[in-house]
């Protein structure tokens, strides 16, 4: 067997894994990445694409801790998109560049006293009629909006943008099925074979941000330390004709967005609402004819004014993955911890992948670099696909 010395062994590609390997080659370190699928084909791919600024964790009329967390985001990704920041992701489709709030009631005193307030100057403005997106631009929208300084991307293009400087260093492979795992002790990975392809993998650290797979690789390596907890999801699809293009929470009463809608054009042209939110949340105990039913009624509500022609329903659930907190409660910022050599890992949410990264490299300041990886290692191994939206191929039911 060929024996592979890294400093880094990533394994899951999705935003974590893809954004902490273009960090990690940046600072010299050698990496590589294994993906068992396709390339953002868990969370990532399921996410809307909203670079969130915390406005939406404020609607209480207070600033939280979540808030407080990921208010940094914003600027460090647009200045990645403009091909300033720590990546280059000028190759990244930005869909919006401003996300909206609108109330479907006159918002309350304190929630309107709350974004006129000084915490709030610089992350939401109240936009005037005059300057309405084509939405919210009709007679019958009698709410307030706000925009906010939060811009939403394609995923698909990110995780292309992400992988394209580094093919070399991403592997497709299924090291549960594959590899072997030599261990002096818990969480302590001294070596992986992988006999197919004759190769010996002997990694300084393993960082695994592979999701809701953290699971069987826990069991298998003994990583008692850290435990992982679902939130689920049940998100709802709408393909149509004729819609505006949408890019906004609905907020009323709830300390929650009612619903989060973002646009999207799928491979027939046709444009896609993605609505998340209260909905998808409440979704969960519901069956795809019920959901369904329910998210056509509180469209209908909320946006009285579009009528929407030839419009067909979809829905798909999915699992958040994250550190395990008492109560299910939300993490309210990424996540990393180290057992024996290895790293693990959860953004919580997409916008968090750059804070996730600085975790990383702080957790590999103490390495004495090896020589860089011998690339011709991947020259024979099959490289992971990106995956497609979910509204391509993945909803469990249309209507």
């Amino acid at each position: 067997m060929k024996a592979v010395k890294l400093d880094l062994l990533i394994i899951g590609g999705g935003i974590a894994g893809l954004w902490c390997l273009n960090r990690a080659v940046q600072q010299g370190y050698s990496v590589l990445l294994l993906e068992n699928k396709t390339l953002g084909g868990g969370q990532t791919i399921c996410s809307q694409g909203i670079i969130h600024g915390g406005a939406k964790y404020s609607l209480s009329g207070n600033l939280s801790s979540a808030t407080q967390s990921i208010s940094a985001m914003p600027e460090r990704w647009y200045q990645a998109l403009q091909g300033d920041g720590e990546i280059d992701l000028r190759q990244t489709q930005v869909l919006s560049d401003t996300h909206y709030l609108w109330s479907i009631n006159k918002l309350t005193s304190k929630v309107t006293a709350f974004f006129a307030s000084k915490a709030m100057k610089n992350k939401a403005r109240k936009v005037q009629p005059g300057d309405y997106p084509e939405a919210f631009a009709h007679s019958d929208f009698k709410g307030n909006l706000y925009a906010l300084n939060e811009r939403v991307v394609d995923v698909p293009s990110l995780i292309a943008n992400l992988c394209q400087p580094h093919w070399n260093r991403i592997l497709k492979l299924d090291l549960l099925k594959e590899g072997k795992f030599f261990t002096s002790s818990k969480g302590q990975i001294d070596a992986i074979e992988l006999p197919e392809q004759q190769l010996r993998l002997e990694p300084q650290r393993v960082l695994f941000s592979c999701g809701e797979a953290y699971n069987a690789f826990k069991d298998k390596l003994g990583l008692d330390q850290i435990s992982m907890q679902k939130r689920p999801l049940h998100m709802v699809m709408v393909q149509h004709d004729n819609g505006p293009a949408l890019f906004a929470h609905a907020i009323g009463a709830s300390s929650k967005p009612l619903m989060t809608v973002t646009s999207h054009t799928n491979d027939k042209g046709k444009t896609v609402w993605y609505v998340g939110g209260l909905i998808a949340e409440d979704g969960v105990a519901q069956d795809p004819d019920t959901l369904i039913a329910d998210a056509r009624q509180k469209v209908s509500e909320y946006l009285p004014w579009i009528k929407l022609k030839q419009a067909k329903w979809g829905c798909y659930r999915i699992n958040r993955a994250e550190p395990e907190i008492n109560g299910q409660l939300r993490p309210d910022a990424s996540f990393l911890k180290q057992q024996g050599n290895c790293l693990i890992a959860w953004p919580t949410k997409l916008a968090l992948a750059p804070q996730l990264s600085d975790l990383l490299l702080e957790a590999l300041s103490q390495l004495t670099h090896r020589d860089d990886l011998d690339l011709s290692v991947s020259e024979d191994i099959n490289k992971p696909a990106i995956s497609a939206p979910i509204w391509e191929s993945q909803a469990e039911y249309w209507s």
